[in-house]
């Protein structure tokens, strides 16, 4: 079993009934166990705000948190804007991104772009 398989196992244990995201490199392994195992559904969406703000609707219509999925780089600074309104309900959504390699980091991957979202987030854990 890989991580993205337990990660995709253990959603779909917490009753996810799906996950939002724009494809993208750094989530690739963890949407292909999430399409193997078949036990939460996949949506794509055409920009990381829409499926945070999707993720941020599951939450508040059903109690169970949302999740959205963004690669690296610009996929996760899109989910900003939307993880600011997310953060004052509960449960909050889960918004996730992936995260290159130490041998791939180039360029705007190999930022750890998560440390701007503190300030917004200072209630909720970041992945």
């Amino acid at each position: 079993m890989t991580v993205s398989d337990y990660v995709a196992a253990f959603l779909a244990a917490q009753g996810v009934p799906a996950v939002f995201q724009v494809a993208g490199g750094m989530i690739a392994h963890l949407l292909d166990s999430m399409f193997r195992q078949g036990a939460v559904r996949l949506i794509s969406v055409h920009h990381e705000q829409a499926a945070a703000m999707a993720a941020d609707a599951v939450g508040r219509i059903t109690g169970i948190p949302g999740v959205a999925l963004a690669t690296s780089g610009p996929g996760a600074t899109n989910l900003l804007t939307a993880s600011e309104a997310a953060t004052s309900i509960r449960p909050p959504p889960c918004l996730s991104r992936g995260r290159s390699t130490a041998t791939n980091a180039k360029g705007h991957d190999s930022c750890g772009n998560w440390g701007f979202r503190r300030p917004i987030s200072w209630r909720w854990p970041v992945l």
